[in-house]
Formats: C-alpha cells, sequence, structure tokens
C-alpha cells in the first residue's frame, strides 16, 4: 500500500512539474487535450489534505485520550481543522476533476487554463489561512464551516471563478446542449449557490443544520464520486490501461 502510493505521488509530480516545459513532448497517455493538466496540482493537494487530516485527527485524539501528553495539537483545534478538512480537500478535488472530464466530454480545451492554475494557488491560500486561524482559534462555532466571515467571502470568490471557467468553456466549445455539460455546469453551481447562505449566520438552528447539510454532503458526495474514476486511472498507467480494455 506503502509503494503503491509512493509511486502514485511519484507520477503525480513528474507530470505537474513537467507541464510548464516548452518544449514538445509527446502527449501523456490518458489525456485528450493539454489542458487537462491542470488538474494535477488539484490531484496532489487532495492527497496532501487527506493525509494532513489524518496527522490532525491523530493528534487531537491523543490529546483527548492522554491529556497531560504534551501535544501541539489540542483536541479542540485538531477537531476543528479536521472537520473543515474533510470538505476542502473535497472541493479541491471536486473543481479538478471537473475541469479533466469536462475536457474529457468536450474533447476541447478549457476557456483559461490560468484561471484554473491560478484559481488552485488562490484556493490554496485560502485553505491554508482558514487553517491557521481555525489553529489560533478563530472560529464562528459552527461544525465544518468554522471559517471567519472575510475568508468565506474569499472562499466563494474562487468558486465563482471555477463556475465562470466552466461556463465559458461550454460556450466556447458549442457544448452547453451535451447531456454531460451540463450535469458539470449544474453542479457547478450549486456547488456556489448551496455554500451562499453558510457565509451568514442563520439564527433558526434547523434551518442552519439543513443549509448545512446540503453543502457538506454535497461536496463529499460528489469528491468520493469522481475520486476512483478520474483520479486514479489517468495518474496509476497499470488502471489506465485496464480501463482502456473493458
Amino acid at each position: 500500500m506503502l509503494r503503491f502510493l509512493r509511486d502514485l505521488l511519484k507520477k503525480i509530480l513528474r507530470r505537474l512539474f513537467s507541464a510548464g516545459r516548452k518544449k514538445k513532448v509527446k502527449q501523456p497517455s490518458g489525456l485528450k487535450h493539454s489542458s487537462q493538466k491542470v488538474a494535477y496540482p488539484y490531484a496532489l493537494a487532495v492527497f496532501l489534505f487527506l493525509a494532513l487530516q489524518g496527522v490532525l485527527a491523530t493528534g487531537g485524539a491523543l490529546h483527548l485520550v492522554f491529556p497531560s501528553l504534551p501535544t501541539p495539537i489540542t483536541f479542540a483545534n485538531g477537531r476543528a481543522m479536521h472537520l473543515n478538512l474533510s470538505i476542502f480537500w473535497p472541493l479541491l478535488d471536486i473543481i479538478g476533476s471537473t475541469y479533466y472530464f469536462l475536457v474529457e466530454v468536450t474533447s476541447q480545451g478549457l476557456y483559461s487554463t490560468r484561471v484554473a492554475g491560478w484559481g488552485f494557488w488562490y484556493l490554496l491560500g485560502v485553505g491554508l489561512g482558514i487553517l491557521g486561524s481555525l489553529a489560533l482559534g478563530y472560529t464562528d462555532g459552527r461544525e465544518y464551516l468554522e471559517a471567519p466571515f472575510f475568508l468565506k467571502i474569499a472562499l466563494l470568490a474562487g468558486l465563482l471563478a471555477f463556475v465562470f471557467n466552466l461556463l465559458a468553456t461550454a460556450i466556447k466549445n458549442r457544448a452547453l446542449q451535451q447531456p454531460e455539460v451540463i450535469v458539470i455546469l449544474s453542479g457547478a453551481l450549486l456547488s456556489a449557490l448551496l455554500y451562499f447562505p453558510t457565509i451568514f449566520f442563520i439564527p433558526h438552528p434547523t434551518l442552519d443544520d439543513v443549509v448545512r447539510f446540503q453543502v457538506v454532503h454535497l461536496w463529499k458526495r460528489a469528491a468520493w464520486n469522481s475520486w476512483v474514476p478520474l483520479w486514479l486511472p489517468p495518474c496509476w498507467p497499470p488502471l489506465e490501461r485496464s480501463a482502456g480494455k473493458s
């Protein structure tokens, strides 16, 4: 298992750092267009944040079970960061896999690879900012959505840039009538629209739980549904070859 993860990360890093080379290279197998490479940083971040989530959960649990044990992570801070990471890396997974799959179904490039690339670094900065604020104890007290108000606004801006890039790509490639593209655009738009109410404080506890439930489970479900069919085959050659044979 460790060897599998090591080889998988090597494969992602090799494709990530070779994407910026200007020399002409053979198109990697499994890619229909070079713009699909923008999904690789998202994939790498997903694996790293998933690992970090496990580390934070372990550190928080140790502090709970052994209170006298000196640990850099308290249970309260570790739990808050763990829960927020559990919806942040699925969001990155949704964005990266959507970029990859949209190019796959349209057989055309993205409207702007710069928006996709800079969007990754922007969201990465927002995510690290959220983790930093939670580590310092700044939270609004809502599970899964504990980020400060201004960071929630920043995250929504990143989501809207993602939706804009998808819509512009569909219009540019004249693919708005394709069923797959309609589903992709609908899901991306819902991700932003359902997240918007969570930015504000909702005094009614039941309504607040309903809104939060929609965001958490939509992002998580969409992420896990895209994990195996989209990330592993293009990043792991044996799976890619077996998928091609089926």
